[in-house]
């Protein structure tokens, strides 16, 4: 562990054990998780075949704390991979009488993952979810469930390229739930220059449950243009405006999940089109598993999937298949 680790560690152990005395309710818990994993490469473009066992620590594993008084409240959390310690929670709230002040890094108003667990619990990012990780952000959440948001644009300051940005990534939803039906639809944009060029990223999106009693579905869908711009991994290399060919990318994707008789199965596809080109870029996955609960806070889940191409790879080049079969191994306390 690095020198900064330690430095890291050693304050969160601080702070830790300072919360119970600055408020009433504090829960300390924590999170191992352990990949064993098969991954499966084929053969493309004069690479051959490619088989490894992931066995190892989880980026995703995590502790933390809640801590609340009153109308205050807030959460700090840390994820611990292999030999790496990063901050990805620390957010505060405040409630008033017409709804919720957040302020802090907390996840987007419109994050979702399959729970596809194969790669760290990758839950289909990059292959048509709406994912955007976890943003410094101040959000307001109305007790009729409107809320509205400004959050850190990190999504458009790619390498070499001289962008201007006035302005947060702006975010308006609706989040409401009506016999066994939930729902979350709103629309999320930004303006900024890049190259001397006036850019529009935006997105409109929806993520849906229905329970059916004997299986419950969730479905997620989203369109718009740019969509690099909110950090979503996509089908093309640059999901955003091209400076160089000055043309926007059009960007479109959905995912499904069936939870029936105690497993997972889903599937997720994304979708992009360079404006200007008649050809059009996508890739998919497809996934299964089953989770065993073994004791309470332990439980091991087995999975099989597929993603039609490296999920490292920006493009659907044809034919590098990836499957992986294993189990996920969680603890937590």
């Amino acid at each position: 562990m690095n020198k900064f680790g330690k430095i890291f560690v050693a304050c969160a152990a601080m702070a830790a054990m300072a919360a119970p005395a600055l408020a009433k309710e504090v829960t300390v818990y924590g999170s191992a998780r352990l990949a064993t994993f098969y991954e499966h490469v084929d053969a493309f473009q004069g690479a051959g075949n490619d088989t490894d066992l992931r066995f190892r620590n989880q980026g995703n594993a995590r502790f933390g704390f809640r801590a609340s008084d009153g109308p205050l409240g807030g959460q700090f959390e840390a994820g611990i991979g292999t030999g790496n310690i990063t901050l990805r929670l620390l957010y505060g709230t405040y409630k008033f009488d017409a709804g919720t002040l957040l302020v802090g890094q907390a996840e987007t108003p419109y994050n979702y993952l399959l729970p596809s667990v194969v790669m760290d619990d990758r839950g289909g990012f990059g292959f048509g979810v709406p994912y955007s990780s976890r943003r410094a952000q101040i959000r307001y959440t109305l007790g009729s469930g409107l809320y509205v948001a400004g959050m850190d644009p990190v999504g458009i300051n790619p390498v070499g390229e001289a962008n201007n940005v006035y302005m947060p990534q702006l975010v308006v939803g609706f989040a409401n739930k009506v016999d066994g039906f939930d729902y979350n639809v709103g629309v999320t944009g930004i303006w900024y220059e890049q190259a001397d060029f006036d850019v529009f990223a935006g997105m409109a999106y929806l993520i849906s449950n229905i329970d059916l009693g004997a299986a419950k579905v969730t479905f997620t869908a989203h369109g718009g243009q740019n969509a690099g711009a909110f950090l979503l991994d996509r089908a093309v290399a640059a999901p955003r405006f091209e400076a160089d060919n000055r043309r926007n990318v059009y960007n479109a994707g959905a995912s499904l999940n069936v939870a029936v008789a105690g497993a997972n199965i889903g599937g997720a596809y994304a979708y992009d089109k360079p404006e200007g080109l008649s050809s059009d870029r996508d890739k998919w996955m497809a996934f299964a598993n089953y989770p065993v609960r073994i004791a309470k806070g332990f439980v091991i889940v087995p999975e099989v999937a597929y993603y039609n191409v490296a999920p490292a790879a920006a493009l659907h080049a044809g034919g590098r298949d990836n499957y992986f079969a294993g189990a996920k191994w969680q603890i937590d306390f």
